[in-house]
């Protein structure tokens, strides 16, 4: 992940801290917010919230900026409830990126996207507050406790992350398509073992097909392809989603592990599958599983994103692989 782009962060009794550069609010962005359903907080709330953004609540940095781990008070269930508090960077980017998500996220309710309770704006101070996910990422799993995460839990984790992508793109064939644009094993959030939800940590912008920008903020860790020659489409998430697949498959993560989707590809097939497969899985998973898996993986990785399968197709390839 790029580094936080927050002026400065101070410790965490420090009586002194710096807000991120941010561009003051625009009209737009005032009808935006005014227009949403979320919870309004204050800054001073929620430095309170994360002991004044201290470096012991941080959880993630960022090109975004800061993510830190928070408790919030509930008052429906009157209670404090953990959340995960995202700090805005500077930039006039990145309050176009706070304005999506507040217009987009606030609005979509499924089981597999994090949700956004709501959100901070005075002066220069843009911050977000979403639910939190007691698990961490799949890519922290896979990296401290792989030896726990069996077969069939990272086969619930992607198929979770594969509803919640299925849905963006298809949800009621909204104008413009939904695109996540940074999808990783990163952004998959675990709630429990067994549970999966679906977070934008990064960011997400929205395009339509006769739209598509060639901005492309998704870092490179995934390929160059991802891409697809400047034009960012929903088959630029499947591509990623593929990625994401190879991480499941082989243990190895695309962010530390030098062109690892070049590697897998000559690799996913059943006669050379087990070069690829984790190691500490042993022999707990099931074969055809892992062979279908590794198949759908290929397809989504393909060069050529008009050969790549629709994120609707990989959702239910991945149901039919994983339930027979």
């Amino acid at each position: 992940m790029g580094n936080c782009n927050c002026t400065s962060l101070k410790e965490e009794n420090s009586e002194v801290y710096e807000a991120p550069l941010v561009p003051p609010i625009t009209s737009n962005e005032e009808q935006i917010l005014e227009s949403s359903h979320l919870r309004i907080f204050s800054y001073e709330e929620l430095k309170i919230a994360t002991k004044q953004f201290g470096n012991k609540s941080k959880l993630a940095i960022g090109g975004f900026g800061c993510v830190y781990r928070g408790r919030i008070w509930d008052t429906n269930n009157r209670k404090r409830v953990e959340v995960a508090v995202k700090r805005i960077a500077s930039g006039y980017i990145f309050v176009l990126a706070v304005q999506t998500e507040i217009k987009y996220l606030g609005d979509l309710r499924h089981p597999n996207l994090i949700r956004l309770i709501g959100y901070c704006r005075e002066e220069r101070n843009r911050v977000l507050v979403y639910e939190f996910m007691k698990r961490g990422s799949l890519e922290e799993c896979l990296i401290k406790r792989a030896t726990d995460l069996s077969w069939n839990h990272r086969m619930k984790a992607v198929l979770g992350a594969a509803r919640g992508l299925s849905f963006l793109h298809s949800e009621m064939n909204r104008n413009p398509t939904i695109i996540y644009r940074d999808f990783k094993s990163a952004n998959v959030l675990l709630d429990s073992v067994s549970d999966t939800s679906y977070c934008s940590v990064l960011m997400f912008f929205f395009f339509s097909f006769q739209k598509a920008l060639t901005l492309f903020f998704c870092q490179q860790n995934y390929n160059a392809k991802l891409s697809d020659f400047g034009i960012v489409t929903p088959k630029s998430d499947v591509y990623c989603f593929g990625a994401v697949l190879v991480e499941v498959l082989s243990g190895r993560l695309a962010s530390n592990q030098h062109k690892l989707v070049e590697w897998a590809k000559p690799n996913l097939n059943p006669t050379r599958l087990s070069f690829v497969l984790d190691h500490r899985l042993g022999q707990k998973y099931s074969l055809n599983e892992t062979r279908e898996v590794a198949a759908l993986a290929l397809r989504c990785l393909d060069e050529d994103y008009m050969n790549r399968p629709f994120m609707a197709e990989v959702l239910e390839e991945l149901e039919q692989a994983i339930h027979g």
